[in-house]
């Protein structure tokens, strides 16, 4: 297990708004990868997915995660090559894929300084094979075994104990939508969920207004 300390250039007050669009951003990359590994031909996932880490990328880039930025920008750069056809579709591109939405998670672990199992040879070894993707060539998902952790090489390989997932596990508020639904057929109530460590009000740090909308309008610039 790995901790990486944050970059002293990152300040801390951009790098709480980063997270939050963070967050936002990686739960939508991987509602539309779910959608996009059912139908690889579906080029409006396939288009959401690169807008994803288009965003990743500048907006980590502009705040100093650099790590975060130029992982994004490796795929981002893949991407753009199958969209624009000078690369063609393949198991070891979709495998490569649910990697990068599983270790997103890890990097931002890594970059607030907490514990991770996914370390920078490892962040590294995967920006590289999106790099050899995009120069079409075609590298085998099981070269990456001995750089990342298991528990994120089960996404592709599964395990004894774990179940192997074509795809990536379905994102939770699309479990809370089927609940919904059988709740429905029965007559009961679904209360909704609150987010893990959630209380009736979190505190908000004490952020300049005018700095926070300053980043929000620069990060979702990169959006068009």
């Amino acid at each position: 297990v790995e901790e990486a300390a944050a970059s002293p250039a990152v300040d801390p007050a951009m790098l709480e708004i980063f997270l939050e669009e963070f967050d936002t951003v990686h739960a939508q990359l991987e509602n539309q990868l779910w959608d996009w590994l059912d139908d690889p031909s579906d080029e409006k996932a396939l288009g959401e997915i690169r807008r994803a880490y288009h965003t990743l990328k500048g907006s980590g880039r502009m705040v100093g995660a650099r790590e975060v930025g130029e992982f994004a920008w490796r795929f981002e750069e893949m991407l753009n090559s199958l969209i624009d056809g000078r690369i063609e579709f393949s198991q070891s591109l979709a495998d490569a894929l649910t990697l990068a939405a599983g270790a997103l998670n890890a990097l931002r672990d890594r970059l607030v300084g907490e514990h991770s199992e996914l370390t920078g040879e490892g962040a590294t070894a995967l920006s590289g094979f999106a790099r050899e993707l995009n120069l079409g060539k075609q590298p085998q998902i099981e070269s990456l075994s001995t750089v990342l952790p298991a528990s994120l090489m089960s996404l592709v390989l599964g395990g004894e104990e774990e179940e192997p997932l074509a795809a990536i596990e379905r994102p939770a508020e699309d479990s809370a939508e089927i609940a919904a639904e059988e709740a429905a057929s029965t007559g009961a109530e679904v209360e909704p969920e609150r987010p893990e460590g959630a209380s009736e009000a979190e505190s908000v740090p004490d952020v300049d207004p005018e700095l926070v909308q300053l980043m929000i309008t620069e990060i979702r610039g990169h959006l068009s």
